[in-house]
């Protein structure tokens, strides 16, 4: 038995234990994570409500000791950078309309910010839709979802069993939730992580992507992500059945024959602008889908010469045949800067569980054999429009 179920017994409530199905199989976009979600279903609980209405700035400041975010709907509005972050997160949303959406209000998503819940029973069918959303099947009616080591509990109670004589439960829910907290090794896990993914990038990209971190961190812990998991989870189950069949969550690459931009069209075909050296090297690796060992990059002079030329609008060829032997010159390490600014592209562009199919890359760090991974597993072909306007490098 975990701890939080020695203190779920204590209080001799009822629980209901799982785990919540992933999202199109993205792991990072993880919307119940050190979460605690109150929940009403029950109009005899009016009490438990008006408690934490008149206590929520307090609760709030006190969970910012617990590692845990504490959603209340009645106090959830969308922020004007909500769209931003889902398509950052789950680029093909790119395709949707969210504002049209939440005008014409035809999902749960402009139900959930009407009147900010003015009406006694306007959002129980948000609660409800988030229960089925996280694959909730029991017969509570009021309590708490709560993710925590793993698992999501739905801790249920009423007005009798919430309230006790030297306070409440969620006063005792925050009392645990502090005494389980362990910052030194939560911020170390945390800065490994963000050390690998970021390794390499340039301060600009770096500081873009700490902005994109800290908006997400805000809106989660406002509940805005929790709160859009319904609408997000119809539009994928509705929409997304022909990426399904092709290449589950992730856009294929194409690229105009004629002007050699590259573009992700199941990502509302947005544009990877890339200079037109970098966007050489890219495309060298394009055209060749199975990878190329970085010790044999000289035998692919010639043709990265002819990717080159044909892009770059400049009519110094000495200088077009210097950047390219120097990229081709193992020894020299140039083609690495290049790898650099394609994963700084691709990670100003979207979140890194997907910029990671599309960047070059080896199998391992170190390994001379590198490969966009999406193009060895797809073995794609080319398509794709306009003009890259960046200078020459």
């Amino acid at each position: 038995m975990t701890d939080i179920e020695h203190f779920i017994e204590s209080f001799g409530l009822r629980y209901d234990k799982f785990q919540t199905p992933k999202l199109q199989g993205n792991e990072n976009l993880n919307f119940f994570d050190a979460t605690c979600l109150f929940f009403n279903l029950d109009a005899k609980n009016s009490l438990i409500e008006s408690n934490i209405k008149d206590n929520y700035s307090k609760v709030i400041e006190e969970f910012t000791y617990t590692h845990q975010n504490f959603i209340f709907l009645p106090r959830t509005i969308l922020s004007s950078s909500f769209e931003m972050i889902l398509n950052y997160y789950l680029p093909e949303l790119r395709n949707y309309d969210f504002q049209n959406i939440i005008n014409k209000k035809e999902w749960i998503i402009a139900q959930a910010l009407e009147n900010e819940f003015e009406k006694e029973n306007s959002y129980n069918f948000i609660y409800q839709n988030i229960l089925n959303s996280v694959g909730y099947t029991g017969d509570i009616k009021c309590g708490f979802l709560i993710s925590y080591a793993g698992f999501n509990y739905v801790i249920g109670f009423d007005e009798y069993t919430y309230f006790f004589n030297s306070g409440n439960l969620l006063e005792a829910l925050i009392l645990f939730f502090k005494s389980k907290v362990y910052i030194d090794s939560d911020a170390r896990d945390a800065f490994n992580i963000r050390n690998t993914i970021y390794e390499g990038l340039d301060n600009e990209t770096k500081e873009n992507l700490f902005q994109i971190e800290k908006q997400l961190n805000e809106i989660k812990k406002s509940g805005q992500l929790l709160l859009a998991l319904p609408v997000i989870k119809q539009l994928i189950e509705q929409n997304f059945a022909d990426i399904r069949e092709t290449h589950s969550h992730l856009s294929k690459i194409e690229v105009n024959l004629m002007t050699q931009q590259i573009f992700l069209p199941q990502y509302k075909n947005i544009e990877i602008k890339l200079s037109y050296l970098t966007k050489a090297v890219y495309l060298l690796f394009y055209d060749n889908p199975q990878g190329i060992n970085l010790l044999e990059i000289k035998n692919y002079r010639d043709q990265l010469l002819s990717i080159y030329s044909s892009i770059c609008p400049f009519d110094d060829l000495d200088k077009i045949k210097q950047s390219i032997d120097d990229i081709t010159n193992i020894e020299t390490k140039a083609i690495y800067t290049h790898f650099s600014r394609i994963k700084s592209t691709f990670l100003n562009l979207m979140d890194y569980e997907y910029a990671k199919h599309y960047i070059v890359t080896g199998n391992c760090h170190g390994d001379t054999y590198k490969f966009i991974p999406i193009m060895k597993t797809t073995n794609q072909n080319i398509l794709s429009d306009e003009d890259d306007e960046r200078a020459c490098y």
